[in-house]
């Protein structure tokens, strides 16, 4: 009887240390670095809700959470590895496979822009079929858009840069452009080609943005199955889930 309790005291006491071990092991949350209002990078500095949020986890559990902020693709994949978890993540069946995912950060909404001499109906993702969007590189629009992308009814033409994409449309080589609640990051760009290509953008003419979201497009941070303790993982969800977005970023 004492060999068992000596056993189980050794056992009780290697769990505690494991738990003190993780708990003191930083954990890095991924984010997109031009995803307004969720998170982007200005003048060196972070911004957003994703900024506000993992604040809030660390204020509310004391643990040792940091945000990283670099391009979409690359904060995706180190998610994908288990590196740490991503913010802005919305939500498929393929990777409800790989992620474990928190209460709802921010009810993003995708919007369709397109120029006013080229535009066309639109009433459902089947008025995109045939024609040429432009998209953010290792981003989801929801699964209706992403299914119609890998039947190749619609072509998507991604890239890492609202500039970019703006400067597509404007030059012809796509038809629209999805955005999620990047409006803002749009005007931010229009004013960026007005500065530096101004007879570009008065040769395409004007921009329309829809009123109506394409869709809704539920976002979350998210961690890859099995990459934390779940004790841990279920404080930073529990913190979330009594986090309310703040008044600027609605």
């Amino acid at each position: 009887m004492r060999h068992l309790l000596i056993l189980l005291l050794l056992v009780l006491g290697l769990a505690v240390t494991g738990t003190a071990q993780a708990e003191d092991k930083e954990i890095l949350i991924f984010g997109d670095i031009d995803y307004k209002p969720v998170s982007w990078q200005e003048n060196g500095e972070m911004h957003g809700l994703a900024v506000a949020a993992v604040a809030h986890i660390r204020r509310s559990t004391g643990l040792p959470v940091r945000l990283v902020l670099q391009p979409w693709n690359r904060s995706y994949k180190a998610a994908l590895a288990g590196e740490g978890g991503v913010i802005g993540l919305s939500h498929t069946r393929e990777r409800a496979q790989l992620f474990d995912y928190s209460p709802l950060i921010y009810e993003s909404q995708i919007r369709l822009t397109m120029l006013q001499n080229r535009a066309f109906p639109f009433d459902g993702v089947h008025s995109l079929r045939g024609r040429k969007v432009g998209g953010q590189l290792g981003a989801s629009y929801g699964e209706e858009i992403d299914n119609a992308v890998k039947t190749g009814s619609i072509t998507m033409i991604r890239d890492t840069s609202i500039e970019v994409r703006l400067r597509n449309l404007l030059a012809g080589n796509i038809d629209c452009i999805l955005m999620s609640s990047n409006v803002k990051a749009l005007e931010d760009a229009v004013r960026e080609v007005q500065r530096t290509d101004p007879e570009l953008m008065a040769r395409a003419g004007k921009l329309v943005t829809l009123d109506k979201p394409v869709q809704s497009d539920p976002v979350y941070l998210a961690f890859r199955k099995d990459s934390l303790p779940p004790e841990i993982r279920q404080r930073i969800f529990d913190a979330l889930s009594r986090w309310k977005v703040p008044a600027q970023y609605q």
